[in-house]
């Protein structure tokens, strides 16, 4: 606390030294941070720690009586101001901060200050995030308007600017900042050649453009969201919520505005006929942890999360520390516990309750699957065009009576093709059998056969199928019939015809020998009809239904074929007609409506049934053409053979889609409780949930928004986060992303826009950022577009002479900062540099390398289950994310757990992270990797070799005294490995990939240790 108060004070007295002696105290500038600072801890927002019943955070306490008489300010007069009294006087007892509670007092300059705001009248003003941003028009001053701004600052300070970085500068620059990734030399070279005016704005596109943007910024996002791989607290389980991951990095990709982007994460579920997208995007919320440990109270934690949610709400999208008054009202900020769960009412009506089911779900399929299953609804879509096309002009109402005939006439049911919607049951494993017909078997009718070999002597090969939409109903002295061919130099002992009735297979017909036991042997449950047939020739297999069991009405609905031994092949089935023959179902739609009792109506879809159970006279034009489009399509036999490759196509595409779709994995998000199930949301007295307080109705802090509607709810709540109306939420986000691109925001503090903030160095320019943000759509694209474009992004890090004493922040940007690379980017860098990164987009989490028995520490006992080379090799951003063991390369480098929401990462320096990039494996292959690209693209020469790794690595050419340090170097290595053969060997036998040949092994281990020192350098860790 006391190291914050004097951080504040010399923020403090910067602002006072910098205002010129006629220039009014600013109370928002100079005299708030002041209080905030010295004095809001005992007479701020917080009732409870309130003393004195005095309040300096608002102009009604400021102006108010005091207890003991007077006034707090009196506005032109200090010594009769109560405020100024207590600072000033030198009666210890009397003065303010209290001496005797360790507080130091006020400095004179402060008191000064104090004194001039009160004699200049003591004008209020509202704490600046409070209030809507301004942007003055800039194009009358002409330039870029972040130029105008910020070289207008720089003027007045007497500051000169840097000139422009190199072109291989500005390029590495933008490619790191907007992709995370490097440039290669080659790109380096082509934009150096580049002499149009537009050449820069060309190299912005492509990177604004690259798909690798998408990644580089969720990186960012997955911080402010507390995205991990696992579920947190002790247990830790692993949880499926990478399809959210990838999502965000479609959507920045994509462009998304960044209003859109916000009401689908925290309220998409909510909105008009949502999506799967739209919902998968609530999964945002459901990053919080979840405690799966045994004995724990789920109510408990489903308030932790609800809580935790509403702090990431306001911490992500508005900059504000609100988590404070979650127990008491806010002690510095204008937020009451009251309005902390007014928004904390919000989020209370969502399904999830920390249950280890983690419900709700939704079932999602990755993006590589999606793009599939697009693509087979693409081709679905032609393909139904055609069916469509093909089946226009049939006629469904053939004549109802075909044909009369003095002799009976073969119907064939299974003839090409089985019946219409039958179950094909493969019971060895094989499909049905169809196989176009040839010189040794010709078809007896129509194209194919089935054709069966049993896989050895007495061995019972049957294939069946059932539960045909419409089955082979008997009549009145009709025979049942099938032909049949045996092959006579394999011909099987037995042959058998099975039918099934629904829910009964025993009506069997053999013949030959009776290998196959099923039924009860000369009953209509097995039926021996004689001997084999004649064998290399096709035999008519005919008789009377009776001898296995079937009578007139009954209504066959399977068929198997059955053989025992051999090779064989069946055609033509069906029954014999006698005179005459109707049309039936299968060819009008008459007849089918006549049959629709006898038929199975589980293969027609609910509209099909209560159409055709309407009187013909009773049906609509629209419900008659739907009817015989669906007819025509799924039963009649001459339409079907005419679109029968289209539907033999739409079949695959079935199975297709089948397959696609059982890849899906289910994801946690955010679904709304129904009106009568919601909760009462309640004050918790202390934040506990076990001691709630007053009921309390969903409402918003009343200094930033008025409450409108009776219950506002979350998609109310996102509406509000990106309305034009709420000060913070552009200004947040335009703030963290300048803060990306020059390694601080225009307000340092970017987690914190309230009273104990730092104020924006160019506020003007932060509004008018703001403005335009909102203006351009919510672009977050534009909005990179608009800063490297500017004159300020592009300046070299290197300062003119004197700036840096001036100015030691760079806080007036003269020149260019120099920012370590973020973890990601780190190791992104040395993988791309050395051709070792997978640059594949999406999917499941990965496992690069990391030191064994991390996770041991837990009790489940798992281990980190390395992947193959490619997957390890992938970006950072796709590495597996354990909560409680982060994955260590990382957080040696700042990253957070991930079990809060983290807005801005504080670097730190320290001697592990070097460790890191000289001993961890990844970085130790990439060295490896890299000096297997020295050679192969380098040249003959140890000096041409250096040379291209200094260009892969640094997009430039070293000058004589680097090459002649590495030259030196190599050879140095190259002759302590000829020294030491084991040493030289260890290293070799872990070479990522084919070790380069022709090659001596001492050189190569050399250059692989240049490679090291390549990856190692300052330059190379840092965007310049």
């Amino acid at each position: 606390m006391a190291s914050m108060l004097v951080i504040q004070t010399a923020i403090l007295l910067s602002g006072f030294w910098a205002t010129p002696a006629q220039e009014p105290v600013s109370f928002d500038r100079q005299i708030r941070p002041l209080l905030a600072s010295r004095c809001i801890l005992c007479h701020g927002n917080a009732e409870e720690s309130r003393k004195a019943d005095l309040r300096l955070d608002t102009r009604d306490g400021l102006m108010s009586a005091m207890r003991r008489g007077g006034t707090v300010v009196v506005p032109g007069d200090p010594d009769s101001s109560g405020l100024f009294q207590r600072v000033s006087t030198d009666d210890i007892s009397r003065r303010m901060p209290p001496a005797d509670e360790g507080h130091p007092p006020l400095s004179q300059q402060e008191i000064e200050l104090l004194r001039r705001w009160i004699q200049e009248g003591a004008e209020w003003e509202q704490h600046w995030a409070w209030l809507p941003p301004v942007a003055e028009p800039l194009e009358a001053a002409g330039g870029h308007p972040i130029d105008v701004l910020v070289n207008t600052r720089l003027q007045s300070s007497n500051l000169t600017a840097s000139p422009r970085a190199s072109r291989a500068t500005l390029l590495r620059r933008a490619s790191l900042d907007l992709l995370g990734l490097p440039p290669s030399p080659e790109s380096i070279a082509a934009f150096e050649e580049d002499q149009e005016p537009d050449a820069w704005d060309r190299q912005i596109d492509q990177l604004l453009n690259s798909p690798h943007f998408g990644e580089r910024w969720a990186r960012v996002w997955l911080d402010h969201a507390r995205y991990a791989d696992t579920r947190g607290y002790e247990k830790d389980f692993d949880r499926t919520i990478w399809p959210w991951r990838d999502w965000v990095i479609d959507a920045i990709n994509d462009d998304m505005p960044f209003d859109q982007f916000t009401i689908e994460q925290i309220a998409g579920d909510l909105l008009p006929e949502a999506t799967d997208d739209q919902v998968l995007a609530t999964a945002f919320h459901r990053n919080t942890m979840n405690n799966d440990e045994g004995g724990t109270d789920d109510e408990e934690f489903r308030v932790a999360a609800v809580v935790d949610r509403t702090n990431t709400t306001m911490q992500a999208w508005m900059g504000l520390t609100i988590s404070c008054a979650q127990c008491h009202d806010h002690p510095s900020d204008p937020f009451t516990q009251q309005e902390y769960y007014g928004l904390y009412a919000m989020l209370n009506q969502t399904q999830d309750a920390d249950r280890n089911d983690e419900q709700p779900l939704l079932s999602v399929l990755s993006s590589r699957d999606r793009g599939l299953l697009n693509n087979v609804k693409s081709s679905r879509a032609m393909i139904e065009q055609k069916i469509i096309d093909k089946l226009e002009g049939l006629n469904p109402e053939q004549p109802f009576i075909v044909e009369s005939f003095g002799e009976p006439r073969d119907q064939y049911w299974i003839d090409d093709e089985t019946p219409v919607g039958a179950k094909i049951n493969e019971a060895d494993g094989m499909p049905w059998p169809w196989q176009s017909a040839d010189e040794e078997i010709p078809a007896l009718s129509g194209e194919l056969i089935h054709l069966g070999t049993a896989s050895g002597a007495g061995i019972v090969r049957q294939q069946y199928f059932e539960s045909a939409w419409l089955p082979l109903v008997i009549k009145p002295g009709d025979r049942l019939v099938a032909h049949a061919w045996l092959d006579p130099d394999n011909p099987p002992d037995q042959v058998m015809i099975q039918f099934h009735l629904p829910n009964d297979w025993e009506h069997r017909i053999f013949w030959g020998a009776d290998h196959v036991v099923w039924g009860q042997l000369n009953t209509t449950s097995r039926h021996r009809a004689g001997d084999l047939p004649a064998l290399g020739e096709w035999v008519r297999l005919e008789f009377d239904p009776a001898v296995v069991g079937l009578a007139p009405g009954d209504a066959i609905d399977g068929w198997a074929f059955t053989q025992a031994g051999g090779r064989m092949a069946w055609d033509a089935a069906g029954v014999v007609r006698a005179d005459p023959i109707e049309s039936g179902p299968l060819h009008s739609l008459q007849a089918f409506e006549v049959a629709q009792n006898q038929l199975a109506q589980s293969f027609m879809q609910p509209d099909i049934i209560e159409i055709i159970r309407k009187p013909r006279g009773e049906r609509t034009g629209d419900e008659q053409k739907k009817l015989e489009s669906w007819y025509l399509r799924n039963v009649q036999l001459e339409a079907r053979a005419a679109v029968a490759d289209e539907l033999a196509s739409l079949k695959e595409l079935e199975e297709n889609e089948t397959v696609i779709n059982a890849r899906a994995v289910s994801v946690p998000v955010m679904r709304a409780m129904s009106p009568e199930m919601e909760r009462t949301t309640r004050l918790l007295n202390r934040g506990s949930f076990l001691d709630p307080g007053d009921e309390i109705q969903p409402h918003f802090p009343a200094l930033l928004h008025a409450t409108e509607s009776e219950s506002p709810d979350r998609l109310d709540l996102a509406r509000w986060l990106v309305s034009r109306d709420n000060p913070l939420t552009a200004r947040v986000h335009v703030n963290r992303t300048w803060e990306r691109l020059f390694g601080r925001g225009l307000v340092e503090t970017s987690e914190d826009f309230g009273t104990q903030g730092d104020r924006a160095t160019h506020p003007e320019l932060l509004d008018w950022l703001a403005v335009q943000f909102m203006e351009q759509g919510w672009s977050h694209k534009e909005l990179c577009r608009l800063i490297v474009t500017s004159d300020v992004y592009q300046r070299s890090s290197i300062p003119v002479e004197g700036v840096r004493e001036r100015d030691p922040e760079n806080r007036l940007m003269a020149y260019a900062p120099r920012v370590r690379l973020e973890a990601e980017a780190i190791r992104d860098q040395a993988l791309s540099v050395s051709g070792l990164l997978d640059p594949a987009l999406h999917g499941p989490p990965v496992y690069p390398d990391q030191p064994p028995g991390l996770w041991q520490v837990t009790y489940d006992n798992r281990d980190w289950p390395q992947g193959p080379d490619r997957a390890r090799h992938r970006r950072g951003l796709y590495t597996f994310w354990r909560r409680s063991s982060p994955y260590p390369s990382m957080t040696t480098f700042d990253a957070p757990s991930r079990e809060v929401c983290t807005v801005r990462r504080i670097q730190t320096n320290t001697p592990l992270q070097a460790l890191v990039t000289l001993n961890d494996p990844v970085y130790q292959e990439a060295a490896k990797a890299l000096a297997a690209r020295m050679i192969h693209e380098g040249g003959p020469s140890t000096s041409d070799q250096i040379s291209r790794g200094f260009e892969l690595v640094l997009g430039r050419s070293p000058d004589t005294q680097e090459l002649d340090r590495l030259v030196r170097l190599a050879a140095e290595a190259a002759a302590r490995y000829r020294d030491d053969v084991q040493m030289r060997d260890e290293l070799l036998a872990k070479w990522p990939g084919e070790t380069p040949s022709l090659i001596d092994p001492a050189d190569l281990a050399a250059l692989a240790v240049v490679g090291n020192v390549l990856l190692n350098l300052d330059e190379t860790l840092t965007r310049g």
